[in-house]
């Protein structure tokens, strides 16, 4: 089980932390050369959390009915492919484009920690949140040293194999949805727990329309646009640094 959150802490890193808070690195560079406005290019984040939003009105399902291996893989490969190709673009649009993709092949991988963490569910979600941020934290700086070596272009190829080499061997060997599958119990499962896993069509709980009302999800609701907020400053320090006359 705490192999799959140290697996989702470095999905997070390839994933989230190298498309989105690192994006920054690349931000005056291709500004530059296209002669483009950085909010323009900018764009393209926007695009991204618009089409994720909808993806998650259809991806939570998803999880009980298709193999989980397979529907990692494809979104994964699927955003570090629209990451790769952005090497190659030449309009602003074509970043936008990338965005949509990105957004739209987002799925919300801990839901893996609710199936395999029947207690120290917060604890396990936190561990992944630090794995995560702290290899954004090294990944950062090399992401910048690559594109100042090679290039943005070229970079972007780099930056998406680097990925690659840190997510698919827990996507392809580690992640299971359903640990009794493993004939695995959850963390801190007690007999007469019920063994439903996250996302099944007999799961208890609230019915969506009821949830959608209570004072805990509007909590939850605008507590995680406030981080949304804060997390979407993260790419641009890059590029304030560039302006500010410092090295990215």
């Amino acid at each position: 089980a705490w192999l799959t959150v140290v697996g989702l802490g470095f999905l997070m890193g390839a994933g989230l932390q190298q498309i989105l808070a690192n994006s920054g690195n690349f931000i005056p560079f291709i500004c530059q050369e296209l002669q483009c406005d950085p909010g323009q290019l900018t764009l393209w984040i926007t695009c991204y959390a618009v089409f994720m939003a909808l993806s998650q009105l259809y991806v939570g399902r998803l999880w009980p009915k298709v193999n989980t291996k397979l529907l990692l893989l494809v979104s994964f490969l699927v955003s570090i492919v629209a990451l790769a190709l952005m090497g190659t673009y030449t309009e602003v649009w074509q970043f936008w484009v990338s965005g949509a993709f990105i957004g739209l092949s987002g799925v919300a991988a801990p839901i893996l920690v609710t199936n395999w963490f029947a207690k120290k569910t917060g604890l396990a979600l936190g561990v992944a949140g630090i794995i995560g941020g702290v290899l954004a934290a090294i990944l950062s700086p090399i992401d910048a040293a690559i594109v100042a070596a090679v290039g943005w272009r070229t970079a972007y190829f780099i930056v998406a194999a680097i990925s690659c080499v840190m997510a698919l061997p827990f996507i392809l060997f580690v992640f299971v949805y359903d640990p009794a599958k493993k004939g695995m119990r959850p963390v801190g499962w007690e007999p007469g727990m019920e063994d439903i896993t996250a996302g099944a069509d007999d799961a208890s709980g609230v019915p969506a329309n009821k949830a959608l009302v209570t004072v805990p999800f509007i909590c939850l609701f605008l507590v995680g646009g406030i981080f949304a907020l804060y997390g979407g400053f993260q790419n641009l320090w890059g590029y304030a640094a560039v302006d500010w006359g410092f090295d990215a």
